[in-house]
């Protein structure tokens, strides 16, 4: 008799879990669309309630309101070419509710791919993984938007493509009166180049020596137009452009000045387009961080700003 109740008691509660995460949990699975490069590691983020995880390359996640979350953690720990049981038994769990904003960053030896996403039933998500290395050795990641791949990360280089030197200006005056490329680190200290890349001017951008690697290109107005106005999600309710690049890729930089005062780091993004205006100033795009509003507009070829690369996806493409 008692062994009944046991059984029966065992089998309730298989069946209030079961009937708790058919109701309140979605299953995730990662593929990378090159077929050539294999998921490393994944760090999950929800952006919504500030948890996060950590997984391998080939272990599915399951999102649940029924965990109890995790804060999110300060150090940024990356599970790197970690061997595999090759077991997808195991499954990591992350707190989620419907409608939060997840950032998905995966890994695949230094290439680095960002998907953000909203998921509403059990899906798999698909990393675009490219080689996105300045010559500096500095190694960025990469978001897909539409048929395009683009920076995650503000660009740090200190030399362009030849390899020749680009000058660094920390002189206020100098700054405001050159007319060929240079850049700056913020408040001219490194400690804020890790994070927030470098600054530079329009001439550092227009110089034909160039600072994006072979197959990357500063974007231009129509590269930005075009990525502004992609879907994001596959979802019927896409989320704004501004969301994603506020969560995912702002980096809120701030800028420097045509006099070489800085401002607006912390807050705001401001990135140099490719595109000039008339022989003074050139566009930039600008993000705001408290609304997630983002436009264009142009400004003198002096000012300091964040830089950016964008590449077309070929459907050949396999590396």
């Amino acid at each position: 008799m008692y062994k009944n109740k046991v059984y029966i008691l065992t089998l309730i509660i298989i069946f209030i879990q079961i009937k708790v995460f058919s109701q309140k949990s979605y299953l995730i699975n990662f593929k990378s669309e090159i077929t050539t490069r294999k998921i490393d590691s994944i760090k999950i983020e929800n952006l919504t309630n500030k948890t996060s995880t950590y997984i391998l390359g080939n272990e599915p996640l399951i999102l649940s309101d029924t965990v109890r979350p995790k804060k999110l953690s300060v150090k940024n720990i990356e599970i790197k070419n970690k061997k595999s049981t090759g077991c997808n038994k195991v499954k990591a769990v992350i707190k989620y509710k419907n409608g939060d904003l997840l950032k998905f960053t995966a890994f695949s030896g230094k290439a680095k791919t960002v998907v953000i996403d909203i998921p509403k039933k059990d899906k798999t998500i698909n990393f675009y993984f490219a080689d996105c290395v300045d010559i500096d050795g500095n190694s960025y990641a990469v978001m897909k938007i539409g048929n395009q791949l683009w920076m995650v990360d503000n660009l740090k280089t200190t030399r362009y493509n030849n390899g020749d030197t680009i000058p660094n200006i920390i002189d206020n005056e100098k700054w405001s009166l050159i007319n060929y490329g240079a850049y700056r680190n913020y408040f001219n200290n490194k400690k804020f180049v890790k994070r927030y890349g470098r600054v530079y001017n329009w001439f550092a951008v227009s110089d034909m020596r160039g600072l994006a690697p072979k197959g990357w290109r500063i974007p231009d107005k129509d590269d930005w137009n075009f990525m502004e106005n992609t879907k994001m999600t596959d979802d019927k309710n896409a989320i704004s452009v501004g969301s994603p690049l506020k969560e995912a890729a702002l980096t809120p930089a701030g800028y420097c000045d045509f006099r070489g005062g800085f401002a607006n780091i912390f807050n705001n993004g401001y990135w140099w387009l490719s595109t000039s205006n008339d022989a003074k100033t050139a566009w930039y795009s600008y993000l705001l961080y408290y609304n997630s509003s983002v436009s264009l507009t142009y400004c003198q070829k002096n000012h300091g700003f964040s830089v950016r690369y964008v590449k077309d996806i070929n459907r050949y493409y396999s590396r």
